[in-house]
């Protein structure tokens, strides 16, 4: 176990063009922060390093740092005060329909669902963005920024 926890953060593999996205989005002076749910922050942060996206971020959360987890409003508001942001002036992209998407809406932070991990549950409203790649995220911010 000691192993797989040591090596597991290194083999990670990053989706199709996150680094360019996020770049875009660093370009665009968007801020970008992570929240991430997991009993082992030094594993969280070898990810980020692996796939070699921690220079876009300005914001990094894991639950076992902060002592709660997605969905707990604690989380998502940590980040939105690291980032220096009120809810209405971001987006929660996330793939769980309830720790995700329910728990950022909980707080008032607009949630883009990435369909594709897991069914949304029938009993609640799916929420209006949606995308099925992180390829559709910057038509999405390019057309918020418009209005």
């Amino acid at each position: 176990a000691d192993h797989w926890h040591a090596e597991f953060g290194r083999c990670a593999q990053p989706a199709t063009d996150l680094d360019v996205m996020l770049a875009a989005l660093s370009d665009r002076g968007m801020r970008i922060g992570v929240v991430t749910n997991s009993t082992r922050a030094a594993v969280q942060n070898a990810k980020i390093d692996t796939v070699g996206i921690r220079q876009h971020l300005d914001s990094v959360v894991v639950s076992e740092t902060v002592g709660f987890e997605k969905p707990d409003k604690r989380i998502f508001q940590m980040a939105l005060a690291e980032l220096g942001l009120e809810p209405n002036q971001a987006w929660f992209v996330g793939d769980n329909p309830v720790k995700d998407i329910l728990g950022a809406s909980a707080v008032g932070l607009p949630p883009v669902w990435k369909r594709g991990n897991l069914d949304w549950p029938e009993e609640h409203d799916q929420p209006d963005l949606q995308i099925d790649s992180l390829e559709e995220l910057l038509p999405l911010v390019d057309g918020r920024a418009a209005r």
